[in-house]
This record gives structure tokens, C-alpha cells and sequence, in this order.
């Protein structure tokens, strides 16, 4: 399920619905759309359908112990990530890229 029009044109209720799409990301399967990205919850190991060249950051909210990525342009590997600018801005190579995270994190799709 999509929820489109989240953002609004109000930045204290876009993140306050980015804090609910965490709270709820284990009960449903929902992501948030923007005009610009698809917003959605991470947990454990999932594939992603992209394409190539695609822009993808990933982010948490709090540091998590352990991230690995595979078919993205700057890999990550059994690392920790913090909710800094490190998980911004990388590159989808090919169709489809995987995520495997010891706790939640957005990962932004570029439309």
C-alpha cells in the first residue's frame, strides 16, 4: 500500500508521518510517496526492484549495529550506521539492490 500526499506542505507533519510509517513498518506493508522518492521501512534482508543509475539513501533514525547493502554504487558491509549523511545519495547499478539491516531504516527510491 501507497500513501501519497503525506508530505503535505507542511514539514512538521511529513516527519511526523515518516515517525509513523516506522512505528507501524512491522504490522504493514505501507510506503510513503513524495514527488520525488518512495519512502519505505528496512528490516532484516529484503530486494529492491531499481534501476540503474537510480539515486538511494538509506537512513536511520538512531544508530544501528549492522548494515550490509549489495548492488549499489557505494557498498556497505557489516557496518554500523549512524543517522548521519553516510547512507545519503548512493547509486542503484543494476535492477534490483539488497538491503539487510539489524533495525529499521528509510530507504528513499528515487521516482
Amino acid at each position: 500500500r501507497q500513501v501519497l500526499g503525506a508530505t503535505g506542505l507542511r514539514d512538521d507533519h511529513n516527519f511526523t508521518n515518516m515517525l509513523l510509517l516506522n512505528k507501524f513498518s512491522s504490522e504493514l506493508s505501507v510506503s510513503l510517496v513524495t514527488n520525488y522518492y518512495k519512502i519505505i521501512v528496512n528490516k532484516g534482508k529484503n530486494i529492491y526492484p531499481s534501476q540503474p543509475n537510480q539515486q538511494i539513501s538509506i537512513l536511520p533514525l538512531k544508530k544501528i549495529n549492522q548494515i550490509s547493502t549489495e548492488g549499489l554504487k557505494y557498498e556497505l558491509k557489516k557496518t554500523s550506521l549512524s543517522s548521519d549523511s553516510r547512507g545519503i545519495s548512493n547509486i542503484a547499478l543494476n535492477n534490483e539492490f539488497t538491503i539487510e539491516s539489524s533495525d529499521n531504516v528509510f530507504v528513499f527510491l528515487e521516482l
